[in-house]
């Protein structure tokens, strides 16, 4: 790993204790940090903190913004969450100061808003994808489009809204 590669991890990647496979310093944000319910894992995150191994950071007011935006426009904003939205930003962060920040996840939405973002992601577990996908959400009943990806139920039929990939 180079030096200016800066890996930032998700929740999944204190899950799976990847945190002690990466040589190099860590970063994540404390909204994970109450996301890591088991007692082994925990154990991991508390020796990686107070060896500074890992660091707690913030992100900008401003990289949130822009991230949302970003998940917004390739409709995945809705199956974000909070914690989500803080790593890519923190990830955006590091970018930003001419870093390359790698974010390690599963979640199959934040390594699209990674892609979008031109951030690198390492997936744990899975494949991860393979290109970067923008959603819409319809009616699979009547075909109403939805102006809001937080719509659920279809306002002209009552059938549930589905999501779709439309690139």
């Amino acid at each position: 790993m180079c030096e200016s590669k800066v890996p930032v991890l998700d929740t999944a990647a204190l899950i799976t204790k990847i945190i002690l496979q990466i040589p190099t310093k860590q970063y994540t944000v404390a909204e994970v940090l109450d996301e890591v319910r088991d007692e082994e894992s925990r154990k991991a995150l508390r020796i990686a903190l107070e060896t500074g191994k890992l660091s707690i950071v913030k992100p900008s007011e401003e990289s949130l913004k822009k991230v949302r935006e970003v998940a917004r426009k390739i409709g995945e904003l809705a199956n974000l969450s909070k914690t989500d939205l803080a790593v890519a930003a923190l990830a955006l962060d590091f970018k930003n100061r001419g870093l390359e920040p790698v974010i390690y996840t599963d979640d199959y939405s934040l390594q699209n808003l990674a892609k979008s973002l031109g951030i690198t992601f390492h997936p744990i577990r899975t494949r991860g994808i393979a290109r970067k996908r923008k959603y819409m959400v319809y009616c699979p009943a009547c075909g109403y489009v939805a102006s809001s990806e937080n719509e659920k139920i279809c306002p002209r039929c009552g059938h549930r809204l589905s999501r779709k990939p439309i690139s």
